[in-house]
């Protein structure tokens, strides 16, 4: 049998596409791993078919492929993740996260001024400044059950060289979003909300904000090291 023919049932069958975010969403390994992208199952198929033999003439019709003008691509689309802190639902740029992990308890900096700043998480193996976005944003923290603690995640985000853990309250999923389907800012929304947020869109959840990374991580360098 060929790599093409071993490969094909594997695809088919995948555990991704009957039970994972492309099936029914019934696996429970979903809580863990909130998407299929991040299952050692999912990576090691990926390992497996980067692993198998080229088929015969693949590399000169990758050859023909490439030199062919290529088509005009889809613009205008982001990705975002959705997650939740209290009460409210938020979104952010894929871009801005690193990983996604269990939560975690943090190791508090003694007299540091902002009481955002909840310390210092091991992620890893290193340790990364915890952030309370709950606190930044201003909401009002919820009772902690049995419910929460499992549900919760720390975000790590990301950006030129600069890495902070917010921990979550639940994760639903990554969207994908169009500009115009991004609407303004409600004039009901906190003021220490508004400050953050580019606007919202509509989701299953309901109405979440959609934050605005670059201006987020300028104030959490500005609260963290002043």
């Amino acid at each position: 049998m060929n790599a093409d023919a071993q490969a094909a049932p594997m695809a088919e069958n995948a555990c991704w596409r009957q039970i994972g975010i492309y099936g029914d969403g019934s696996c429970p390994e979903l809580a863990q791993y909130v998407h299929c992208r991040n299952c050692p199952v999912h990576a090691q198929a990926g390992r497996a078919l980067l692993d198998r033999i080229p088929p015969t003439g693949y590399q000169e019709d990758l050859a023909e492929g490439m030199a062919v003008e290529p088509a005009a691509l889809v613009r205008g689309s982001r990705t975002v993740l959705l997650f939740r802190v209290a009460e409210e639902w938020f979104a952010i740029d894929t871009r801005a996260i690193r990983e996604i992990v269990s939560n975690r308890l943090s190791h508090s900096l003694p007299h540091h001024p902002d009481a955002a700043v909840m310390g210092l998480v091991n992620v890893r193996g290193t340790l990364e400044i915890s952030v309370s976005l709950q606190r930044l944003l201003g909401l009002d923290a919820l009772p902690v059950d049995a419910t929460g603690e499992l549900r919760s995640r720390l975000l790590v985000l990301s950006r030129q060289g600069e890495t902070f853990a917010c921990p979550v309250d639940d994760v639903a999923g990554i969207l994908s979003i169009a500009p115009e389907n991004i609407g303004a800012i409600p004039m009901t929304l906190a003021r220490a909300e508004r400050q953050y947020v580019e606007g919202v869109i509509g989701t299953e959840q309901g109405p979440a904000g959609l934050l605005d990374a670059e201006h987020l991580f300028r104030e959490l360098s500005t609260r963290i090291f002043r």
